[in-house]
């Protein structure tokens, strides 16, 4: 608490039994899951609405506002993800008052999933707020919007580290 600013409460959930409504995207053979409560939007960029800003990194023109792009991919490590965006999709994020754009291969559908925690030792360390067992068996982790967002406040160099 602070006198005359207020008080601040924050409230830690077990995500043992959470269940969310996911967007199951593919980047590489890969399959992630990006919580549905934060997409704005997906789109296929068209040619020129990708460009490159000295300082910025790239932006996408999403409805006549350029938005910083998050190539997942590339983020990942993936080499078999898609580079040409016109080749895949843009997924518009908000997080708060900020949008990113994540790019990805494509949409796999959309689907609810059971939250199972990473462990401790992944705690703050990746992009990643949990995984879930999708419906062939396979696990797909569930992207964390706010870390993904903050990717794109930072310098290029830094997004491609």
């Amino acid at each position: 608490s602070v006198l005359g600013q207020g008080t601040t409460f924050t409230l830690s959930m077990p995500l043992t039994l959470a269940i969310i409504e996911g967007l199951v995207v593919a980047v590489g053979g890969q399959r992630f899951i990006i919580p549905a409560i934060a997409v704005r939007e997906s789109f296929r960029p068209r040619p020129g609405d990708v460009c490159t800003v000295h300082g910025r990194g790239e932006l996408v023109a999403v409805r006549g506002q350029q938005v910083p792009l998050v190539r997942l991919g590339r983020h990942l490590g993936i080499s078999e993800s898609v580079e040409d965006p016109t080749q895949a999709i843009a997924v518009v994020l908000e997080a708060g008052s900020d949008r990113r754009c994540l790019l990805v291969d494509g949409l796999v559908g959309k689907k609810e999933v059971v939250i199972k925690p990473l462990g401790e030792s992944f705690t703050g360390r990746t992009p990643f707020a949990g995984a879930a067992i999708l419906g062939d068996g396979r696990v797909g982790l569930i992207l964390d919007t706010i870390s993904i967002v903050r990717l794109g406040k930072r310098s290029p160099t830094e997004t491609a580290a």
